[in-house]
């Protein structure tokens, strides 16, 4: 059983989950995007210059990574302006804005380690077996979903999760951890796969924004 919350509260392999989750997220595969043997599922990608648009999917209920080029946001108190560059991603849904297709979630960055891991949690609880019976091995070189998580995020129901895990954790959902991104503003996309997932709350994102200090959205992401 993988306990998300537990891995965060012990701390004490917090700097080797970290060096981990630092290889095997922001190097191996978004930097170095690594494939076949040395990688365990072989992504479809792009370099920058590429359409997103033509060749690009998010999945309701999966974690991806990827840079952003959009416009500048503003603190809550709109006093400071700053960049989200390098997103970690739950996708919740996929739509249109007049024309302009777009993909709504949760950038994990926004969020402290212990929030993290307690959403982490609730997706595991969803789909336990499959979760405790995945191992890189197992599913080296294809795709590899699961399917009761897919299912729960289906037709708009992520948008059910993330009314469920803003009252339960006290997430502003007016927060710029739920934001959409335009397809025509996304890089370099690459999906994490499920293997990783244990990785997340870990990862280094501070690189994940610019021109301000990640603590301070963390703790405006948060009803006192």
């Amino acid at each position: 059983m993988l306990d998300f919350i537990k891995l965060v509260n012990d701390g004490s392999n917090e700097k080797k989950l970290t060096d981990l989750a630092n290889k095997t997220i922001l190097q191996d595969l978004y930097d170095k995007n690594l494939r076949g043997q040395k990688r365990a599922v072989s992504l479809n990608f792009w370099e920058d210059e590429e359409a997103f648009e033509s060749i690009g999917k998010f999945i309701p209920g999966c974690f991806y990574i990827f840079k952003h080029q959009g416009e500048s946001l503003k603190t809550e108190d709109g006093l400071k302006e700053f960049h989200d560059i390098l997103p970690i991603f739950l996708s919740l849904r996929v739509g249109d804005d007049k024309g302009r297709k777009f993909v709504f979630g949760i950038n994990f960055n926004i969020l402290t380690k212990p929030v993290r891991a307690a959403i982490l949690q609730e997706l595991y609880n969803m789909d336990r077996p499959f979760f405790d019976n995945l191992s890189k091995e197992h599913i080296k070189g294809r795709h590899v979903y699961s399917k009761t998580i897919l299912s729960a995020f289906a037709q708009d129901s992520g948008m059910r999760f993330c009314d469920y895990i803003c009252t339960k954790y006290r997430i502003k959902k007016e927060s710029i951890a739920f934001r959409k991104y335009y397809f025509d503003n996304i890089l370099r996309y690459r999906m994490i796969d499920y293997w990783q997932w244990k990785y997340l709350p870990f990862l280094d994102v501070a690189q994940g924004v610019r021109g301000i200090e990640l603590l301070k959205l963390q703790k405006d992401a948060i009803n006192k």
